[in-house]
């Protein structure tokens, strides 16, 4: 290491935080360092020193210096935040949409490790072990005297894992490593209940339908409206409308984009195909919020159509037998709108919308009408 800080002329740091690693970088770091290096920091906040950092970019040591984390966050250096050459990023390395797919499969993947085998598949050895509660009969490493005060900072942040899962996965054993999974035990522990059908079990179920990939999302333009026609390995349809007025061509545009992350994933994965389209811009609106709700509904329509049930079963059951509904009105004229509205009163239909408020005479005479043609 001291040969690299003396030769090199960028240094990036990917290294995880431990009591070997916190200020692994510090003022004798910088000293050793050549006139004018770029440091960069993607790993742990306080394997930097950064009041030293601060004092090495005012001295020139270091020329500049890219930070996506900071070592009390989320508090940053004030030298930091004024210096022209510290480029500061708020710990989002990791936010694009294909590497937040990346980390949520294999998150998925050491949990069905942990339940199919009992072992994780990524376990960080710097993690030191934590004492295992009364009534547990195995043994377990200890933390070290010098890993102790370590262990109390991070375990104010962290939620150990509940002890019953000691019966069921021996692989946790208590590893403090464990704790970025902590979110996951209650999720877990319903998993791995005896009473729930196992994965294998629900594979082998005659009421497992077939997996559905989608292989098309296209825009539709009809008329006024725009819709989204998806279509799937197993040739179902789903459509959605992409509720929007006027400008429908933006919506198109962005059922497009979102064509390029859908092809090739499940169509059954409706809400998490929900959050990644509504996280892919920090900015929303109503174009891409139309796309979104377009896909969203013709992706339930797909999902209703391959278990054979309507969507509302889906959702929780229905919450009415019957609506009211009323009928589009576009004439421009008084003469031909209560055409129109005599024609729909025939079909049955007690309400109308949608007039059209520029006619040539007013709308008026068209409510007087239509009350009389109704009873009111």
């Amino acid at each position: 290491m001291d040969e690299l800080l003396r030769t090199s002329d960028v240094i990036a740091l990917s290294v995880p935080l431990n009591a070997h690693t916190r200020h692994l970088i510090s003022h004798a770091q910088f000293e050793a360092m050549k006139p004018g290096v770029v440091l960069v920091n993607t790993a742990r906040g306080p394997v930097v020193d950064e009041e030293a950092l601060v004092q090495a970019l005012h001295s020139g040591k270091v020329w500049a210096c890219g930070l996506d984390v900071f070592e009390n966050e989320p508090a940053v250096h004030p030298g930091l935040r004024a210096h022209p050459r510290a480029l500061l990023l708020p710990h989002l390395g990791t936010y694009t949409v294909e590497t937040h797919e990346k980390m949520e499969l294999r998150c998925i993947a050491n949990v069905r490790s942990a339940l199919e085998t009992g072992k994780l598949l990524d376990v960080v050895p710097e993690q030191p072990l934590l004492d295992r509660p009364p009534g547990c009969n195995r043994s377990c490493s200890r933390p070290t005297a010098g890993d102790r005060t370590y262990i109390a900072q991070k375990q104010r942040r962290a939620t150990r894992t509940s002890c019953d899962f000691h019966g069921t996965l021996e692989s946790f054993e208590w590893q403090y490593t464990i704790h970025r999974f902590a979110s996951l035990s209650l999720s877990l522990r319903r998993f791995a209940h005896p009473l729930l059908p196992s994965k294998n079990q629900y594979l082998s179920s005659a009421m497992a339908p077939k997996e559905q990939i989608i292989q098309s999302v296209e825009p539709l333009h009809v008329g006024q409206f725009m819709f989204c026609r998806v279509t799937t390995s197993e040739g179902i349809v789903g459509y959605g409308e992409a509720g929007i007025w006027g400008h429908i061509e933006a919506a198109a545009t962005c059922i497009r984009r979102f064509a390029e992350y859908l092809v090739g994933k499940r169509a059954f994965d409706i809400e998490h195909h929900w959050n990644v389209m509504h996280r892919f811009s920090y900015f929303q609106g109503l174009a891409i919020n139309a796309a979104i709700s377009a896909i969203d509904i013709a992706l339930w329509d797909i999902k209703g159509k391959a278990l054979g049930v309507p969507i509302y079963e889906l959702l929780g059951g229905a919450c009415r037998t019957k609506a009211r509904v009323y009928c589009h009105i576009y004439e421009r004229t008084i003469d031909k709108v209560l055409e129109e509205c005599r024609r729909k009163r025939d079909l049955g239909f007690t309400a109308f919308g949608h007039i059209n408020p520029f006619l040539d005479e007013g709308t008026d005479q068209v409510w007087t009408c239509w009350s009389s043609c109704t009873g009111g």
